[in-house]
């Protein structure tokens, strides 16, 4: 989630530089973005391993309170990870696309879709990451008491 908000912020900066007609400086971070959505897939698939042995776990769990609570943290990181191989694939066309924009492309409406795309996965996804956050937090006071 925090490599998604950075990427973000990496695209804020490309959006100025090619303001700023500094196009081998913007293609350059582009080049660092694809890095960086590749990485965000490779965490989606980290995460859902991480669920696998939670999932595997809820049996274990002697109260029904905190039992439901951990299946509805694991109900909400199973969507963020749909999210994140969302995210990772509109930010993949994007960066294409942006790599055709500083090589002489018009693909101005291309790139505006992507882009609110990207944002609309980017809320979704801070979305779920409060609520599995949130139910991981009831877990722990039932748990805890």
């Amino acid at each position: 989630v925090n490599l998604s908000n950075q990427v973000g912020v990496d695209l804020e900066i490309v959006h100025k530089l090619e303001g700023q007609k500094s196009f081998t400086d913007a293609l350059a971070l582009t080049a660092d973005l694809v890095k960086k959505s590749k990485e965000v897939r490779q965490r989606a698939i980290e995460l859902s391993m991480e669920l696998e042995k939670m999932t595997s776990a809820l049996t274990d769990i002697a109260s029904t309170d905190a039992r439901q609570a951990a299946l509805e943290s694991i109900a909400s990181r199973m969507t963020l990870i749909n999210r994140l191989i969302n995210y990772s694939d509109y930010l993949s066309q994007l960066l294409v696309a942006l790599q055709a924009r500083f090589e002489g492309a018009k693909n101005a409406d291309e790139i505006s879709t992507l882009i609110n795309q990207i944002n609309g996965e980017v809320t979704a996804i801070n979305s779920f990451n409060k609520q599995a956050g949130q139910a991981m937090d009831r877990f722990d006071a039932i748990v805890n008491k």
